[in-house]
């Protein structure tokens, strides 16, 4: 069930005010989603329970205001705000822990946007654009964040020299445009150069938005590096495990089952249903998956996310870029995240 606030603005910023007592109601009569849209057909979706949980600490919340500016023409931004006001009119921003703000946004709302849908849309930050979970077709933008912020729609057009005769080039450069993956200062991608665990993590934070609630890591080996905190994040997603109770293996190689398992859990982080896909599928060498694996490996080869060669699945092969390419693209689209 939900609570749908609709605001009758026409023109200029989305703007919507939810106040106090209804979300008070969110709690007493067990909404699960607020829905908040206007008549331009604008619309933001919240998990109740944890924008509840979100608010708690602002204990004289006086109204939750959701704003979206017009859409700048010449620089290509746009910013959200997602904001607590209290009764002396302080603001804090709210920022989701566990599920994403879905917002859904008409391309005709942004008075003076072009060709928006040519664009890709990337979270502006002080000093680089970075990448942020969003899906788009030609009429409109779908948005998957945790908090507010700025974002930019560019013209973008990243090429790698190495990937011309590559079957699936084009789930590279979607990837890339979107800043999920990266290639090398000389131009390069290295498409058949085995992948890391850490490398690995370390796109899909990207891809999902994600960041590490807690400071410290389990894994010792994973501690002061860079990546430190995208395996952290996804960690506490329960996206990844360690390979013990205290390490990580960061730069130990991603077997084939182990990217099944992580794209599986990503998928169920997502909300998506994997139990209706699970029928199972048999390989040659269905003897050397691990019964953990064999599930959700069926899983990927239903939805058409990974599959073998010759009738063998090879779970202890290493995970190559571009097959890494490939299945991340093919997850977070089916996820309905980029």
């Amino acid at each position: 069930n939900k609570m749908a606030i609709e605001s009758n603005k026409s023109n200029g910023n989305f703007l919507v005010q939810v106040p106090v007592d209804a979300i008070e109601k969110l709690d007493s009569d067990q909404i699960n989603m607020l829905e908040v849209t206007d008549v331009r057909g604008v619309k933001i979706e919240f998990n109740a329970k944890e924008l509840l949980q979100a608010l708690a600490p602002i204990t004289t919340l006086a109204k939750l205001q959701i704003e979206i500016s017009q859409y700048d023409y010449d620089s290509g931004l746009f910013e959200v705000k997602v904001q607590a006001i209290d009764l002396e009119d302080k603001i804090k921003d709210v920022k989701m822990q566990d599920t994403y703000i879905k917002m859904t946004i008409p391309y005709s709302f942004f008075i003076d946007g072009k060709n928006l849908d040519k664009h890709v849309l990337l979270r502006a930050l002080e000093t680089e654009n970075v990448a942020v979970s969003h899906i788009s077709d030609a009429t409109k933008l779908t948005l998957n964040v945790r908090k507010g912020g700025v974002f930019q729609f560019v013209n973008s057009s990243v090429s790698f020299t190495d990937i011309a005769h590559i079957s699936n080039k084009d789930d590279i450069l979607y990837l890339a445009n979107r800043h999920v993956i990266k290639g090398n200062a000389d131009g390069t991608f290295n498409p058949s150069v085995d992948i890391s665990r850490a490398h690995f993590a370390t796109m899909i934070v990207r891809a999902l938005g994600l960041e590490a609630q807690s400071t410290s890591t389990p894994f010792v080996d994973t501690k002061g590096k860079w990546y430190e905190q995208d395996v952290q994040a996804l960690y506490e997603a329960g996206i990844i495990n360690g390979t013990s109770a205290t390490t990580f293996s960061p730069d130990k190689k991603l077997t084939r089952q182990q990217a099944a398992l992580i794209m599986a859990r990503v998928l169920r982080y997502a909300g998506v249903e994997t139990a209706a896909y699970e029928k199972m599928v048999s390989y040659k060498d269905s003897s050397k998956i691990s019964k953990e694996a064999l599930n959700d490996i069926s899983v990927l080869a239903n939805l058409g996310i990974m599959s073998g060669s010759n009738q063998s699945f090879n779970p202890q092969n290493n995970l190559k870029r571009s097959q890494m390419a490939k299945i991340l693209r093919k997850t977070l689209a089916i996820a309905e995240l980029m």
